[in-house]
Formats: structure tokens, sequence, C-alpha cells
């Protein structure tokens, strides 16, 4: 997994370092995508959001998701292909602003079901469960 980080404020401490419970869950996080996610899964860090973009093959066309935790659940965002964004609303899984949603209540309970939902959203209800597959191809 690689890091990136992006600092835009010097005098800014990451949450990590102010809430131990927060560097707790990032810490189990980072082991699940460690232990779960595609080996070229990455990290970033942007204005005190943590977050990781990885990638779904299914035949020759590839998804690019960001998943991140916004404190209540963890999002997934659709970041590429950008027409399947734009064509948002002949699909009833994903949000407007590229979210995948299965229910009235955007975003996943664990990263491992987030993980889980956005490759049903790639490849179809019958991959799941998708965890038990490393490298998530089709």
């Amino acid at each position: 997994m690689n890091t990136y980080t992006t600092q835009t404020n010097s005098e800014s401490q990451p949450e990590e370092e102010q809430n131990p419970s927060y560097s707790l869950q990032l810490m189990q996080d980072r082991q699940v995508i460690v232990e779960k996610f595609p080996d070229t899964t990455k990290e970033i860090q942007l204005r005190g959001l943590i977050g990781w973009f990885y990638t779904l093959k299914k035949g020759n066309k590839e998804y690019t998701m960001f998943v991140h935790n916004d404190d209540l659940r963890y999002q997934v965002i659709v970041v590429f292909p950008e027409d399947v964004v734009q064509y948002s609303q002949q699909n009833n899984y994903l949000s407007q602003d590229g979210r995948i949603a299965y229910d009235s209540e955007i975003g996943f309970s664990s990263l491992e079901e987030a993980l889980d939902m956005s490759a049903a959203w790639v490849f179809g209800l019958n991959a799941l469960p998708f965890l038990t597959r490393k490298n998530n191809q089709e």
C-alpha cells in the first residue's frame, strides 16, 4: 500500500494524533486494506481526510473507487470512469455525487462491507462474498 500525504496547513495536527480512538480505527482500517483490498490500493491524506483509492477490473474496463470514513459510515465514491457518474440516474445504486448506495442511507458500516458492496456494484450481486478473493479480478 502506498501512502501519499498532502498538508495544506502546517499548524494543524492530523486527527489521528489528537484522538486515540481515531488512531486505533485507522490502524484497523489499514490492516483491512492490506489484507483484503487490491494490492494497488493507495492511501491519501488531504486536509485531515484519510482514504484509499482502489481499482476493480471487469473484463477490460477499470473502475476506480475512493473509500473513506466520514465519522458515521464508510463512503465509496466512483471516481472513474467519469461517464458512470454522469449517467448515475440510470443506476439506482449510485447517488448523483457518485457515491454507491444500496439503500436510503448512503454508506456502509464497515470497510469490509464497503469493499463487498463496491464489488457487487461492479460485478453484480453474484460477486458476494468478494472478500475471500484477493486482487479482485474477474
